[in-house]
């Protein structure tokens, strides 16, 4: 019987219970050879993309080599796990988005062995205790849109996707409002509030939400979008999707006089009783939900809410969403460093492109999408503000039980994010959902 692999010195402080990847014994076929060549490729990588391993002002500090077997194993998730662990590090957030958007830039995709990610963390709403570290308003952990950046609306003409178990097949293309905000002309750490407020706002201004509007927000997101529609004199319903975060919503309304205005529930949206006793709705909003599952759950998600609206009513939808970049081999490390969200954040996390958002609409639902926004930049310079003042909350997150693995965590995938979207690889979008066949009404 093989002797257990102790556990190397560096990795003693991480807990195992937690972090089990990180303490594990790596394995593989020939796994020390597979990692020379790993590390041996990496460094090309970064000389190519001007990144330094050596000399005072290196841009990144290799603290031990099992760095290498990891990726060798992983890939870029097991690049990540490296940072996690404290294998390498760097001087500050600001160089870790650097380090990673100049690799992305060379198309870096590690050789590795078959490996899928699976999910350490289960659930898809984040904590209020850990959104408070990186939120304008403490509550919301969406992007938003800033005051600057000229928007401009086109009426497109895009390829129509028929329902797959329609039996009839109507106009192979139709028009969708396209809008697409320029990059803004600041942005500083402050702003994060009021970005977030826009964001909601403007949903809320698509799906029409006015006085008397019945409106149903699932998931919470944490309790500013709720009272943003009651501001308005919205009737305002919100599910949250576990009783922790109902309480947490609940005692945000206190906070804010609003404890009467909005009836709060747990549950699911597909809910057949929540369905019957509240719906159907004028209006529902949706915040970073759709991203955050897989196209199975996806399809679950859209059409719980086709059956929840009522007919002539809006769906609002915020989300992020991938781009195509033009370079294939930039494309692809994209889609390859995002791997890690699914593998310790958001269980299932499939950022998909605005297309095939469309055709999933179109084909597996009652609905379609007439218009949608574009806000690359918006988003960007979003996740920048929030990892910066994530990165200013250290302490105040350790206190609040998040230890120094989470917390490495938690700046890889704010990192990884603003990395990518500054390579051209994702997008904050805003769409609007209908029934089909609405009589010609937009």
């Amino acid at each position: 019987m093989p002797i257990p692999e102790p556990v190397p010195t560096h990795l003693h402080t991480v807990d195992a219970t937690k972090w089990p990847r990180l303490v594990q014994p790596l394995d593989g076929f020939a796994l020390k050879t597979r990692a020379r060549l790993a590390e041996a490729e990496f460094a090309r990588a970064c000389d190519a993309a001007g990144v330094t391993l050596s000399g005072d002002d290196a841009d990144i500090l290799v603290n031990h080599e099992r760095l290498f077997e990891r990726i060798a194993a992983a890939g870029w998730t097991g690049l990540a796990e490296g940072y996690m662990a404290g294998e390498w590090s760097v001087t500050s957030s600001d160089v870790l988005v650097e380090v990673i958007a100049k690799l992305l830039g060379q198309g870096y995709v590690p050789r590795r062995t078959s490996w899928k990610p699976r999910p350490e963390t289960v659930g898809a709403m984040l904590p209020s205790s850990l959104v408070q570290h990186f939120s304008g308003d403490r509550v919301s952990a969406f992007q938003g849109h800033f005051a600057t950046g000229v928007a401009t609306t086109e009426r497109k003409l895009t390829k129509s996707y028929p329902e797959q178990r329609a039996k009839q097949r109507g106009a192979k293309r139709r028009y969708i409002d396209v809008t697409t905000y320029e990059a803004p002309l600041d942005a500083d750490r402050a702003d994060l509030g009021d970005i977030q407020a826009r964001s909601a706002q403007q949903l809320l201004d698509l799906v029409g939400a006015g006085r008397g509007t019945r409106l149903l927000e699932y998931p919470n997101s944490g309790g500013a979008v709720a009272l943003a529609a009651i501001g308005r004199g919205v009737v305002v319903d919100t599910l949250a999707i576990s009783h922790d975060s109902a309480a947490h919503l609940r005692e945000y309304l206190i906070l804010n006089g609003a404890a009467n205005d909005v009836r709060v529930a747990v549950g699911k949206l597909g809910d057949a009783q929540w369905a019957q006793q509240h719906g159907p709705y004028d209006a529902i909003v949706s915040f970073s939900q759709l991203e955050s599952c897989p196209k199975r759950d996806k399809v679950q998600y859209l059409r719980a809410m086709d059956r929840m609206l009522l007919p002539g009513g809006r769906i609002g939808v915020q989300s992020v969403m991938a781009r195509r970049v033009q370079s294939k081999s930039v494309n692809r490390a994209c889609r390859s460093a995002l791997q890690v969200l699914g593998a310790y954040v958001w269980p299932g996390m499939e950022y998909q492109y605005e297309v095939d958002f469309l055709k999933l609409v179109e084909q597996q639902t009652h609905l379609q999408a007439i218009s949608i926004s574009r806000a690359p930049e918006h988003l960007r310079l979003s996740i920048r503000l929030q990892r910066q003042m994530f990165e200013g909350r250290l302490r105040e997150a350790a206190a609040d039980g998040y230890d120094e693995v989470f917390r490495r965590l938690w700046l890889w995938q704010f990192a990884v994010r603003e990395a990518v979207a500054s390579v051209g690889g994702l997008d904050l979008a805003q769409a609007v959902l209908v029934r089909k066949h609405r009589g010609g009404r937009r």
